[in-house]
């Protein structure tokens, strides 16, 4: 069941460190908002999955899946599920003027938001933007620290952007290969698979083009040893803090290349393919 609310008020080899959303082009942030307690979600998550994969693969987006958490009390509570996600969600339709929230909804580069299932809508969507081509570059140098991801970002502006805009710089862990028997709620008796799922989210800082050229900082995300490395990926994207329009995005993926001498990389211009065979998924229990 659809469910609405009102408010009351990939695999890719490369030389290992120093990612960057590289010369015009990036990724394109596509995210879905989602819930195990919700029977109309399975479909989009399974689209997301799918058609998901494939445009990561390509370099055509970064997709995100938040699991809200306004479902759990309603039979099942998702092991994935967190009030950030329900946050973020409600900051998109107050963008979107919108009273309401749902599930599943997909929101393409923070501008569109629109039924998660609705694949014919996903692909005119995302073919409005392809990529994002920006004067702005971001660069990572992510590692292991004491049970932590720790990484440095680096944002650029190659031109000036005006004195009032600015930028929330934000950094995601996401996993994919989740596997959950749910046992009550709408989905009861059903074994879903959930990919590019929202492990750990936070906000790096606040970019100002007009008050400085360049916005440098260190970050730590903290890492449940639970989550599997080689089904795990590291994103870095901006969003205009008024608007809430994302841009320029870089992903490292998978995170068990961290530390080797090849390392994983998605940015704008692929160099090459993976012959790894895919990891086996993990199966959550609640």
């Amino acid at each position: 069941m659809l469910r609405k609310i009102l408010f009351l008020s990939l695999f890719f080899l490369f030389p290992a460190m120093g990612l960057k959303a590289s010369d015009d082009l990036s990724p394109v942030v596509v995210e879905l908002f989602t819930s195990q307690g919700c029977s109309s979600c399975p479909a989009a998550e399974e689209f997301f999955s799918t058609w998901g994969m494939n445009a990561f693969k390509k370099h055509q987006i970064i997709p995100l899946a938040f699991h809200v958490d306004y479902w759990d009390s309603l039979g099942w509570k998702d092991p994935f599920s967190s009030a950030d996600a329900t946050e973020r969600q409600e900051r998109y339709a107050a963008a979107f003027k919108s009273d309401s929230i749902y599930t599943p909804q997909m929101v393409v580069a923070g501008k569109h938001g629109f039924v998660g299932s609705d694949k014919k809508r996903a692909g005119e969507t995302l073919a409005r933007f392809a990529n994002v081509n920006s004067a702005l570059r971001i660069k990572i140098n992510p590692s292991w620290k004491n049970g932590s991801i720790r990484f440095s970002v680096l944002v650029e502006q190659e031109e000036g952007l005006g004195k009032n805009i600015k930028f929330l710089v934000m950094a995601a862990i996401f996993e994919n290969g989740l596997v959950t028997e749910v046992l009550r709620g709408e989905n009861a008796g059903r074994t879903l698979n959930n990919d590019f799922v929202v492990r750990a989210f936070a906000a790096a800082g606040t970019f100002d083009p007009g008050a400085s050229s360049k916005f440098s900082k260190t970050l730590e995300l903290s890492w449940d040893p639970s989550w599997k490395k080689e089904n795990s990926g590291l994103v870095v994207f901006l969003q205009n803090q008024e608007t809430l329009e994302t841009g320029p995005s870089v992903c490292f993926f998978p995170l068990n290349r961290l530390g080797q001498t090849t390392g994983g990389r998605l940015d704008s211009r692929p160099s090459g393919k993976s012959k790894q065979k895919p990891s086996p998924r993990k199966k959550e229990k609640n």
